[in-house]
C-alpha cells in the first residue's frame, strides 16, 4: 500500500507506482506542511488503525493503456541499459529493437510481472487490492469494497493535471481572491468543497513539484511506436481497469 492519511480531512490518498505517485504525494506533503495538517504515510500495518467508518478513500489513478507503455519503458531500460541510459538521438536509431522488445513484453507480460514481482510493472489493480504479482486478478466493485467499503473515489491524474493547470492560470494579480468567479473545481472529484485559496495553493505545489521531477530519469518516458495488433493486445490486457476506472465504457 502506498499513500497517506490526512487527519484533518479524514482522507486516505492511495497512489500507485508509475501513475504520478511521487508527484502527488510530494504535493500533498508540501500542502500539509504549509497548512499544519497531519500527514501520515500509509502502510499495511497502520492502515486499519488510521481509518474509521467515515474515512474517504481517494485512489489517484492513471490511464491504464498509457501506464502500460510506461511500465514497458521501465522494464526495457532496466533490462538493456541499467545505469547507462542512452541519449535521445541514440534511441532514434534503435526503433526496430525497441519494437521487438515491446512485442516480447506484451506476449510475456504476465510471466514478467510474476517473475519481477514489482508493482512498477504490474497493473495498478495489484497495488489497489494488495494482490501478489504472481497471480492474475480482475478488478471488481466487490473486491474493492471488501478492502475500502463504499466511500471511495477514483481521481484521474490526467484530469487533475488539466484542472489544476486551469486553476493556476485563472488567477489575476488585479483581483482579490474572494472576488474571482470560479466553477472549474466542480469538475475535480473530491475537491469540490475546497476553498479557492487552498486550490491555488495545491496547484502551486503540484506544478512546482512537477517542474522539479521532470528532468529525472525516473520520469523519462519516450514515445513508443505501437502497431495495430499491439494496440489491440495491450487494450485486452488492461480492459478491466479501463472500464472500472471510467476510461472506457463497458459496451456489454
Amino acid at each position: 500500500m502506498k499513500g497517506c492519511f490526512i487527519k484533518q480531512l479524514n482522507t486516505c490518498f492511495i497512489v500507485f507506482n508509475k501513475s504520478g505517485s511521487l508527484l502527488f504525494l510530494n504535493t500533498l506533503y508540501k500542502f500539509c506542511n504549509f497548512k499544519k495538517f497531519n500527514f501520515e504515510s500509509l502502510t499495511p500495518q497502520n492502515f486499519s488503525e488510521l481509518k474509521n467508518e467515515d474515512t474517504k478513500f481517494i485512489f489517484v489513478i492513471r490511464n491504464p493503456y498509457e501506464r502500460f507503455l510506461t511500465c514497458f519503458w521501465r522494464w526495457f531500460l532496466e533490462k538493456n541499459f541499467y545505469g547507462n541510459i542512452p541519449k535521445d538521438d541514440e534511441f532514434l536509431l534503435m526503433q526496430e529493437f525497441i519494437n521487438n522488445e515491446l512485442q516480447y513484453f506484451i506476449d510475456n507480460y504476465h510471466s514478467i510481472i510474476a517473475d519481477k514481482n514489482d508493482y512498477h510493472l504490474a497493473p495498478q489493480k495489484y497495488q489497489l487490492l494488495n494482490a501478489s504479482c504472481k497471480n492474475q486478478v480482475l478488478i471488481s466493485k466487490k473486491n474493492v469494497e471488501n478492502l475500502y467499503e463504499k466511500n471511495y473515489t477514483f481521481l484521474k491524474i490526467e484530469e487533475l493535471d488539466k484542472n489544476l493547470k486551469y486553476i493556476s492560470e485563472s488567477r489575476s494579480p488585479y483581483e482579490y481572491i474572494n472576488n474571482i468567479e470560479y466553477t472549474i473545481a466542480s469538475d475535480i472529484e473530491y475537491f469540490t468543497e475546497w476553498p479557492l485559496d487552498d486550490l491555488f495553493l495545491l496547484s502551486d505545489f503540484y506544478f512546482g513539484t512537477k517542474n522539479q521531477l521532470k528532468n529525472q530519469h525516473h520520469h523519462i518516458n519516450k514515445n513508443v511506436i505501437v502497431n495495430d495488433l499491439q494496440f489491440i493486445k495491450i487494450n485486452e490486457i488492461v480492459d478491466d481497469e479501463m472500464v472500472f476506472y471510467g476510461y472506457k465504457k463497458n459496451l456489454i
